[in-house]
């Protein structure tokens, strides 16, 4: 399925040195006929497939663990969940004892359409259920013709401060990103896609763990650009706080995603 060759030029200093934070952008990913056939199956998922997140921080429409996924889609996570793909991106990133997310507690398809967002951020350092699991990595493939830039959804890559952005990467078709996770590696596509009706963003994205023991609790952290306004960066910050209260309740208090995510949907408009 994938280009066997698409990891023999890159090294481990290749990821660790990028601009930003370590990263590799890799073309041409998957053979170019199946990245077809997945392409071909978003405009066949079912309507219980995706799921629209909604709050001040971000509005994104994803899908759900495994359930409605295409028989490709499918074939194609469990190909970046084997141990013979995980050996690779270890080799490739230096990073040890990496676990798949079997049960896609988190990621999987995503399809922004016009107007889904995301601030800038840092991810959940933690596995959202097990919390003994620490987030290491996070790959993502695009699927996407003819995207101009304007129609916004790049991928931006920003100084560990949020003060300076230092790379923009287009959501281009069969082009695979993976990104170091941690506390430092801001991220985001923070302009509102503008892509017509009916055409949105696509792409797959998968999270890979480490065992840790002493795992902190960190949830999503989100960071406002240096020329928002002040109105902005306040609710930035203030669905931070939502975020934390948020992570806390469901582990200790269980699961209120529809009351949580209604409340910070109130609070954006």
């Amino acid at each position: 399925m994938f280009l066997k060759s698409i990891f023999d030029s890159r090294t481990s200093d290749s990821f660790n040195n990028a601009v930003g934070f370590p990263h590799l952008i890799i073309e041409n990913a998957l053979e170019n006929s199946f990245a077809n056939k997945v392409l071909d199956d978003f405009s066949k998922l079912q309507p219980e497939a995706l799921q629209l997140y909604n709050h001040f921080n971000a509005k994104v429409t994803s899908s759900i663990g495994r359930k409605y996924l295409s028989k490709n889609m499918l074939s194609l996570i469990d190909e970046m969940q084997s141990e013979n793909f995980i050996s690779q991106i270890q080799n490739l990133t230096g990073i040890e004892n990496l676990i798949a997310d079997k049960g896609l507690a988190q990621g999987g398809i995503l399809d922004y359409p016009k107007g889904n967002f995301v601030n800038l951020h840092t991810d959940n350092l933690t596995h959202p259920f097990d919390h003994t699991l620490k987030t290491s990595l996070t790959i993502l493939i695009y699927f996407n013709k003819d995207w101009p830039p304007s129609y916004k959804g790049d991928l931006e890559i920003w100084d560990n401060c949020a003060t300076k952005k230092r790379l923009n990467i287009s959501p281009k078709f069969n082009r695979m990103v993976i990104l170091k996770a941690g506390p430092e590696t801001i991220h985001g596509l923070p302009d509102e896609i503008n892509s017509p009706e009916g055409m949105g963003r696509k792409a797959l994205v998968l999270w890979y763990y480490q065992k840790a023991n002493d795992t902190p609790f960190a949830p999503t952290k989100y960071y406002p650009r240096p020329n928002d306004p002040l109105n902005k960066k306040a609710f930035i910050y203030f669905g931070n706080f939502l975020l934390k209260c948020y992570y806390f309740q469901r582990k200790y208090l269980g699961d209120w995603d529809y009351k949580i995510t209604k409340i910070m949907k109130l609070l954006s408009k």
